[in-house]
């Protein structure tokens, strides 16, 4: 779930404690720090469940541990984790002091190993991985996504439960009831999780008294209308399914755990400072869904930190709208607002300003250097310059080159493209909605047929009609 975003909605101050297959002696021992460090303000902890089946790896150990502060609460995690098997020593004191482990990779390290050395951390996420690619977006053929019914085997059994991870599930509880938290138990949907591990760890929460929220099957994947060709990815939970689960479980932690509201109460002012640097990582979301590229401009060129780079492809004038237009001129785009048919066109705006624009009959380049020191060169072809666009940032290909207005975004602060795209503006004036589940909804309710969908919407077609035979 996106802690801001629960903060945004309900008031929640929440961070997600979770590492890539966290062991549950690390969730254990998170929770101890948790509350060392906030006795007075916890209340709630959500757990999720899936390591309740797993067996770890030391890495996933080592991951959980080694960001913890120094504290008894870490030096005790570390004497667990390392007499946790015998066959192995474990050095506690390289444990304790990670860069005692790994001061010999010195021999391995890479330009990304710098790059994250020097990089903010992005604390303001508060532990949540934002990927808003969707699965049956990148699959070839909508049977490589596995059909989701949500109705649980009543044959199926139960799965055993990792012994070690049972004996921290149950330090978790006891630790829980002793300071007066309340614990909740959910699965967070993944298309790997079976009706046999829904069963163990469901008796498991019975035995407990524990309420237990499982989003990979009815009742409660239907409620939040998962779907595992929409909502993952690579078997993880992308931006829209964690938006689902978070509006889902929001209202819980409010309604029947008696979450508290903290916007506007003081001592939590550093919350909406991080939902607006929240805001700006997860913008490429909201550009995604954008129609109108006069709009799609308006909304980066209002947000500093971004450089954008246009050029044309083909023909891009046909179907601008006076109100467009109006709306380039009022942004600075001069040449853009009065675009002839068939022109070339090139522009480059950094933190809200033009500059630079071009625009022409002629095959027209432009090369440069953006504010953070990255190199660009751009080519726009029209009509009649060759049919082409391309836009090279440090050496690498971003333009879509799709008939008409051919856009990549950078964010200069983190040094990567937000986003890469093209607004086909000789077809029309808009675009469709590039969220596919909504694109979807509405051509289905419009009637479409099957051949008048486009490729994504018939791999949906397809694979929820195969969901719905099984």
């Amino acid at each position: 779930m996106p802690p801001p975003e629960l903060y945004e909605e309900y008031g929640i101050c929440a961070y997600n404690l979770g590492t890539e297959q966290q062991p549950l002696l690390g969730s254990y021992y998170w929770l101890e720090e948790a509350y060392r460090l906030h006795p007075d303000t916890l209340t709630t902890v959500v757990l999720e469940v899936q390591e309740l089946t797993s067996v770890s790896y030391d890495a996933f150990y080592r991951k959980a541990l080694d960001p913890m502060r120094f504290s008894s609460v870490k030096y005790r995690a570390v004497k667990e984790y390392t007499a946790r098997d015998e066959a192995e020593t474990k050095d506690v004191i390289s444990c304790l002091f990670p860069i005692l482990s790994y001061h010999e990779r010195w021999k391995e390290l890479t330009e990304e190993d710098f790059l994250k050395a020097f990089s903010e951390p992005e604390s303001y996420l508060r532990g949540y991985d934002y990927v808003i690619t969707r699965e049956i977006e990148v699959v070839r053929e909508y049977d490589d996504v596995l059909p989701f019914t949500g109705e649980l085997d009543p044959e199926a059994g139960e799965t055993e439960l990792v012994e070690e991870s049972l004996y921290y599930f149950a330090k978790m509880t006891e630790f829980c009831e002793e300071h007066g938290l309340q614990l909740v138990l959910v699965k967070t949907p993944t298309d790997t999780w079976t009706s046999a591990d829904h069963n163990a760890v469901q008796m498991l929460a019975d035995s407990y008294g524990l309420d237990y929220y499982d989003f990979c099957f009815s009742p409660y994947a239907d409620d939040i209308e998962f779907s595992i060709a929409l909502d993952i990815i690579d078997n993880h939970m992308n931006y829209y399914g964690a938006r689902k689960l978070t509006a889902y479980m929001g209202n819980c932690l409010v309604e029947y755990y008696g979450n508290q509201d903290v916007r506007g109460k003081d001592g939590y002012e550093f919350l909406e400072e991080e939902l607006t640097a929240y805001k700006r990582r997860i913008i490429s979301a909201s550009l995604r869904e954008e129609t109108d590229p006069a709009e799609y401009l308006s909304t980066l060129m209002n947000e500093e930190g971004f450089s954008i780079l246009i050029t044309v492809c083909d023909e891009a004038a046909n179907s601008l709208t006076e109100e467009q237009r109006e709306t380039f001129a009022s942004l600075g785009l001069t040449q853009l607002s009065v675009l002839a048919p068939q022109s070339s066109y090139i522009a480059v705006i950094e933190n809200g300003i033009v500059e630079k624009e071009m625009a022409g009959m002629e095959n027209l380049t432009l090369s440069g250097t953006l504010v953070d020191g990255s190199s660009y060169s751009l080519n726009s072809a029209g009509f009649n310059a060759g049919l082409y666009s391309s836009c090279m940032l440090n050496g690498e290909e971003y333009s879509e080159c799709g008939r008409g207005l051919n856009i990549t975004v950078y964010d200069n602060q983190r040094q990567e493209i937000v986003d890469t795209t093209y607004f086909d503006t000789y077809e029309a004036s808009e675009r469709a909605p590039a969220d596919l589940e909504l694109r979807y909804a509405e051509d289905m309710a419009a009637g479409k047929a099957f051949e008048e969908l486009d490729e994504d919407e018939q791999k949906l077609y397809l694979y929820e009609q195969s969901c719905e035979t099984q």
